[in-house]
């Protein structure tokens, strides 16, 4: 059995396992790519060069032992500025974080509920003509037991920025653009392995105010504070 974790603030996935017997080495693929040959149980792949949906490792003259990390998906359809009047027209995103239990979805102001554990919300707004996300403490809402963060994609695509001071609350939104998520379930402001992050996909905008989008969540769900989002 090969165990998984997230290193270095998720950028780095750190892979260790039992010695199989009558193995000569151990191969570490990505995505069928052969990444290593090592002799050792232990070995982490680095982020910066490059994130995979599945890790394997063969023990040579052993077996296989394959990992899935694909991120968990959501095409959540059109969803609207938080002015639109029309309580049918979804503004607020919903994220339950719960390992293969996780689920996006969409709702009006009314179905927020900031008192759900592993719970993130995160609004689409107008502000006087410039798109944003905002979380939900940045609202009149309050706080909630998740905060999101927002992040620009890095320089390694599907890798999301391992620090904070990439990330904040409120973000100004562009069609056809991409932002990395940070679920901070711990609400201290800081990255650890209690962390989720995810990305957000946003379509072309539409409208004169109110305006609208369409929007697909990621969420890497496999592996507990890891930064991979490829999909």
């Amino acid at each position: 059995m090969v165990t998984a974790k997230a290193v270095n603030n998720g950028a780095d996935l750190d892979l260790s396992w039992g010695a199989v017997e009558n193995a000569s080495t151990y191969k570490i693929y990505g995505d069928d790519s052969l990444i290593a040959e090592i002799d050792s149980t232990h070995f982490v792949l680095k982020g910066s060069d490059g994130v995979f949906k599945t890790v394997t490792v063969e023990a040579v003259g052993g077996g296989k032992a394959p990992i899935d990390l694909t991120p968990y998906e959501k095409d959540l359809g059109t969803i609207y500025t938080h002015d639109d009047p029309d309580s049918t027209h979804h503004s607020w995103v919903k994220v339950y974080l719960k390992g293969d239990s996780t689920e996006a979805t969409t709702t009006n102001q009314a179905g927020v509920d900031p008192t759900l554990d592993n719970t993130a919300y995160f609004v689409f707004y107008n502000n006087s003509g410039t798109l944003q996300f905002k979380d939900i403490s940045k609202t009149s809402l309050g706080s909630g037991k998740v905060h999101t963060y927002f992040a620009d994609p890095g320089s390694v695509m599907g890798l999301a920025p391992n620090s904070s001071d990439s990330y904040g609350d409120m973000k100004d939104v562009s069609g056809n653009s991409e932002y990395y998520l940070w679920f901070d379930r711990d609400l201290d402001g800081d990255i650890s392995t209690n962390s989720c992050f995810g990305l957000v996909k946003v379509g072309p905008t539409n409208g004169t105010g109110p305006y609208n989008t369409t929007v697909t969540i990621y969420v890497q769900n496999k592996v507990s504070g890891l930064g991979w989002i490829k999909y």
